[in-house]
């Protein structure tokens, strides 16, 4: 049985205006230069660094969409997502892993969203292969999960 409360007009008009709006700000793909500069992203961070992160999982999901033989369509659009994520977080609150982690749930969502049949297993072992080649401490902190994973 479906409890039901009676609310006023006023609580209900003021509802509405709060949940549009909402949903206003989270459907934006646009943002002007002023909201870009203001993001979450760019939190107690300069320029420079947020430049560089923006990079690095940028050429993170190049790298690992052109290793899973993925179409550019779906390597931009996880690129796209991970921007869309950065500008509402920001990249003092993650460290490197958790950054990479990101990445790599924007490159299973964006398969996802561009109908193609993406294997976690798979995007999982190659993602794994660039982050351990690319640095040495997260092989040996990360093999024992990546064993679990795969079994």
């Amino acid at each position: 049985m479906v409890d039901m409360k009676m609310i006023s007009i006023e609580e209900h008009e003021k509802y509405e205006q709060e949940h549009s709006a909402l949903e206003e700000s989270e459907s934006q793909w646009y943002f002007s230069r002023e909201e870009i500069e203001k993001s979450a992203s760019r939190e107690e961070i300069d320029l420079r660094k947020a430049i560089y992160y923006q990079r690095s999982y940028s050429t993170f999901l190049q790298d690992l969409g052109m290793r899973l033989a993925h179409p550019q369509k779906i390597i931009a659009t996880a690129i796209t997502l991970c921007h869309r994520f950065f500008h509402r977080q920001s990249h003092k609150k993650h460290d490197r892993t958790v950054n990479s982690t990101i990445a790599i749930a924007c490159m299973i969502l964006s398969g996802k969203a561009e109908d193609k049949q993406v294997l976690v297993d798979e995007v999982l072992g190659r993602s794994y292969e660039i982050l351990s080649r690319k640095d040495r401490e997260f092989k040996k902190k990360n093999k024992q999960v990546m064993v679990f994973v795969s079994i």
